[in-house]
């Protein structure tokens, strides 16, 4: 760690020689970032994910090495949707324009390095700033619906979790038979997930707190993303509560 570390310190006096050593030094900066998710308020996480993620885009602007390119696209994937939900959070989900703005520099980062599982979870973070942020059914319902089909080959817990939020949009709607079959889908998508998941070490079954949503919480893989999360396959699913109603509930 200590030789990364220097690594990291060297590339940042010299960016044009930086390397996949020093890249790796702040992957694993944010990744502990991320895991202090739970432990910490978002506040005392923002000022190290802001550091790390403006580390990442000088040495991107400057690096020589495309591989070392690459993976720096991937660093400011991770780091940029990780610095939107603790904005989000910190704000108590009063700034969506910043939240939606890091989620967007992800979503470029994710394409530039074409990887659809974290492009898709930057997306299911924008939908749910769209669901309970803005509380825009119709919209948090579109962003869940396109979030499922950019994921769907890439992370089955990505997409499983944005048909998931879909079937609490259509609840909000008053769409029973629609939230119903979501929810069957979900389960469906859901009991695929694999070992090697790409959406498994991430924050994607992590709520933004205080969320307010009722989407059911499945039990997720064994390929835990936090130590809560141990059972293997998705548990059974109730509708939420919205889906009872015939008629549209605010919130």
């Amino acid at each position: 760690m200590q030789r990364k570390g220097e690594r990291l310190g060297y590339a940042l006096t010299h960016p044009a020689g930086a390397d996949l050593v020093a890249v790796a030094h702040l992957r694993e900066q944010v990744r502990r970032l991320d895991e202090q998710y739970d432990r910490s308020p978002a506040a005392a996480l923002i000022a190290g994910t802001g550091q790390c993620l403006g580390q990442i885009g000088f040495l991107r602007a400057h690096a020589r090495r495309a591989d070392v390119r690459r993976d720096l696209c991937a660093a400011e994937a991770d780091a940029a949707t990780l610095m939107g939900q603790l904005v989000w959070d910190a704000s108590q989900r009063r700034d969506q324009a910043a939240a939606l703005a890091y989620y967007d520099q992800a979503v470029t980062a994710a394409r530039s390095r074409g990887d659809r599982a974290a492009e898709g979870l930057a997306l299911l973070r924008m939908s749910m700033v769209a669901l309970y942020g803005h509380k825009d059914p119709r919209a948090g319902l579109a962003a869940c619906q396109h979030t499922a089909e950019v994921a769907a080959t890439a992370s089955s817990v990505i997409a499983g979790l944005a048909v998931l939020h879909a079937a609490e949009a259509h609840a909000m709607l008053g769409e029973r038979h629609s939230c119903e079959q979501a929810l069957a889908a979900a389960g469906r998508q859901l009991g695929r997930i694999s070992q090697d998941d790409r959406g498994g070490p991430r924050q994607s079954w992590k709520q933004p707190r205080g969320s307010s949503s009722t989407a059911p919480r499945p039990r997720p893989s064994s390929r835990a993303t936090s130590p809560s999360l141990t059972s293997a396959s998705p548990g059974p699913m109730k509708p939420p509560r919205h889906c009872t109603r015939r008629s549209t509930s605010s919130r």
